[in-house]
């Protein structure tokens, strides 16, 4: 089958949780959705344009439940994939960010400053994380129908920059500027050139323009 060479892709990020508004360190950590968040992603997605004809998210509730609401405002079935679950974060998961900070200064530090540096016991390495999720996204893009228009990508936080990074041809070490200075929904042309860096950073190449920031 014929690869797309242009699409348009929405991005979103998940809404937030409870763990969210306590300021717990989330990861993979299946949640549902806030009071807060479900409100928040009722609100983005009614005010969001356009239609979509696949949305993909991860297998968590929360990511499962905002795929929904964007799903009936905005048209297309939902396919859950496993690979695009949110990066793992193992024993870290479920701390307080207080508490993280003043038990494991160095590693909370790091984690802040160059997060592809540091791994969290039994958890997941970033740049692994980061193979995984761009893998799985470059595999989705190419099943996709040559005359798709328009698809939507759901997504935690962290799965959420290592992707927005990628597009932007950014080094993931710009992770949280990726997440916290990027709108939670936004509409994305993915032209020949960014399918083409997509494509370099899934297969641990060097983007086109520039090499991924960082070492493990």
């Amino acid at each position: 089958m014929a690869k797309v060479k242009q699409v348009g892709l929405m991005l979103v990020r998940v809404g937030s949780t409870v763990w969210d508004a306590d300021s717990r360190i989330g990861g993979a950590t299946d949640l549902p959705l806030s009071e807060e968040g479900v409100g928040t992603c009722k609100e983005a997605a009614a005010s969001t344009s356009g239609t979509t004809s696949v949305l993909f998210c991860g297998p968590d509730e929360a990511s499962r439940q905002t795929a929904e609401m964007f799903s009936a405002t905005c048209g297309g079935k939902i396919r859950v994939c496993d690979t695009l679950a949110e990066m793992r974060l193992g024993l870290w998961e479920g701390m307080r960010e207080s508490e993280f900070e003043e038990k494991f200064p160095s590693a909370s530090r790091q984690w802040r400053e160059q997060p592809e540096g540091v791994v969290a016991p039994e958890g997941e390495a970033l740049l692994d994380a980061e193979s995984r999720i761009l893998k799985a996204l470059v595999r989705k893009i190419d099943r996709l129908k040559p005359d798709t228009e328009r698809f939507a990508l759901v997504l935690r936080p962290i799965a959420f920059g290592i992707v927005r990074a990628a597009i932007e041809d950014r080094p993931i070490g710009d992770l949280w500027e990726m997440i916290r200075a990027r709108p939670a929904v936004d509409l994305i042309d993915l032209d020949a050139a960014k399918l083409e860096t997509l494509r370099a950073r899934a297969s641990g190449n060097e983007s086109p323009s520039k090499a991924v920031g960082g070492v493990a």
